[in-house]
């Protein structure tokens, strides 16, 4: 246990230092932000309407790691100043303060679902600015979480004989992130889900789909398998 203390203390010191992500620097640099991250404490911050001020205070929660503050400094900044040049900059951070509030067994979709609409925001209302292409990025990863979510959720109602339930999930899932790898794998759990409701027909097209994917994951045997046995019944 001895020789393991160094590691957890260093562990520990990483996780608490201040965070400095090369992707805002770089976006501070190229869009000449010259605003230097606030010494955030317990208290309550003064009232400010200063873009100058709430960027730096954001920049400060953020640094410090403090993600929910941060969110909500950037989000208070894009509600007072959002004709700002500064603006797409902070929307995008307000976009990251979300992701990382995202634990990896978090099964809550809320703060993702936050990011997305940030990151969509952004891309939509500030098209030409210096995070878009950054901001896209992180949407596609985000898409792909809440995605991966939803077909958790459908498994569970395949796995607990909940067929209508996975079958409704499953379809959603397919129209609302039709280009992630979660979509893909779905097909062959939407062959499952409409087999088992009584959809022979969909069922088959489902599962000549999932096998005309060459990224389909490695379940083509049975998807061979589920076709053979609804030809020959």
């Amino acid at each position: 246990m001895g020789r393991a203390w160094p590691l957890i203390l260093l562990l520990l010191a990483a996780a608490c230092a201040p965070l400095n992500e090369p992707t805002g620097r770089l976006l501070r640099e190229s869009m000449g932000i010259d605003v230097k991250p606030a010494q955030v404490g317990e208290t309550p911050p003064q009232v400010s309407y200063s873009a100058e001020v709430l960027l730096s205070r954001a920049e400060g929660y953020y640094r410090e790691r403090r993600f929910s503050d941060a969110a909500d400094a950037y989000a208070r900044f894009m509600e007072l100043h959002a004709a700002h040049p500064w603006a797409p900059y902070a929307l995008y951070q307000e976009g990251m303060s979300y992701l990382h509030q995202i634990r990896s067994d978090d099964r809550d979709p809320t703060f993702a679902q936050k990011a997305r609409q940030a990151f969509e925001n952004l891309i939509s209302n500030y098209p030409d600015s210096n995070p878009v292409s950054y901001a896209r990025e992180e949407l596609t990863k985000t898409l792909d979480h809440l995605a991966a979510h939803e077909l958790a959720i459908a498994r569970f109602y395949l796995r607990t004989d909940r067929d209508q339930a996975a079958l409704a999930r499953l379809e959603d899932l397919r129209k609302s992130f039709p280009d992630t790898a979660s979509a893909r794998s779905a097909l062959f759990d939407l062959g499952q889900a409409r087999e088992r409701t009584g959809d022979a027909a969909g069922a088959a097209d489902a599962y000549r789909a999932y096998l005309e994917d060459p990224d389909s994951p490695a379940r083509k045997l049975q998807a061979r398998q589920a076709l053979a046995r609804l030809k020959g019944a």
